[in-house]
């Protein structure tokens, strides 16, 4: 009897750990089999062949688009891009001549003093944003006014390369005759200055708005011109009185970019019109 009992105690410990076994094998096998579907599912979601496809033309596209305007279609009308006078002639005729040079402070002491009128060459809008205190504005280059083909066209260039459209201003010298007292020294002042002196790898010094102020100026006769070093930047950094435009609160909060010289037009003070196939 007792023999027995223990032959079907055992048999169904047996019968219960070959039950928990196999639960636990058929458990494991279909977690193995769930997991490649799971990392298949995956695989395919993230690699959508269809969304590959169409991100890659739109690639292809871009890049083409900017290949062609680049190399083909703006070169074509690069003469719209041109200025009348390029910058390695202003430079070779202001490397002959006296150009005078003032730090901030200088200008400031001149201009304050009466013996000098201090003129801000940057666009409008700029000027009306954040300037020199006392400083008068005669932008040497306006937005592009005109919607003739050359026009349009060099709108479009600008805006291609992602950067305002400006053209020179014809009336400069004429709007500077007409507001500065005879007798009085001219001191032009711009974003950042510019200089005529050349570093290693530079060969026509680095052009800026004023530079090119003092040349047209030299050319319609105000031979008692200067330029400030550094530019506005510079009169920033020296701490030298500033008007804000109430119109600008970054400005006036002293959050303002035009100390860091990146605008979002083309004065960079590194312009002379879009430089497209060697311009």
């Amino acid at each position: 009897m007792q023999t027995a009992l223990r032959h079907h105690t055992n048999a169904r410990l047996r019968g219960a750990s070959q039950q928990r076994h196999g639960g636990s094998t058929q458990a494991l096998a279909r977690h193995v089999a769930s997991k490649p579907r799971k990392q298949q599912l995956h695989v395919t979601c993230a690699l959508d062949p269809a969304a590959v496809q169409t991100g890659a033309y739109w690639a292809l596209g871009a890049a083409g688009a900017s290949f062609a305007g680049t190399f083909f279609v703006i070169p074509r009308f690069k003469d719209s891009f041109k200025e009348d006078v390029e910058w390695r002639d202003i430079y070779a005729a202001l490397s002959t001549a006296c150009v005078k040079q003032l730090e901030p402070n200088e200008a400031f002491a001149k201009c304050n003093s009466g013996a000098a009128v201090l003129l801000d060459v940057r666009l409008a809008n700029k000027y009306e944003a954040c300037h020199a205190a006392g400083s008068l504005s005669t932008p040497l280059y306006n937005p592009i006014q005109k919607w003739d083909l050359p026009s349009t066209i060099r709108r479009a260039g600008f805006a291609f390369f992602g950067i305002y459209g400006t053209e020179l201003n014809t009336d400069f010298a004429k709007d500077v005759l007409s507001r500065v007292p005879k007798g009085k020294q001219v001191v032009v002042l711009c974003e950042n200055g510019g200089s005529l002196a050349n570093k290693s790898g530079t060969k026509y010094g680095f052009q800026s708005r004023s530079l090119k102020a003092v040349y047209f100026l030299q050319q319609a006769g105000i031979k008692n011109v200067a330029y400030v070093t550094g530019g506005i930047a510079e009169w920033r950094r020296a701490k030298l009185p500033m008007d804000q435009g109430p119109e600008d609160p970054a400005a006036a909060a002293g959050l303002s970019g035009g100390s860091s010289g990146e605008d979002d037009d083309d004065d960079s003070d590194s312009d002379g019109g879009l430089r497209v196939g060697g311009l």
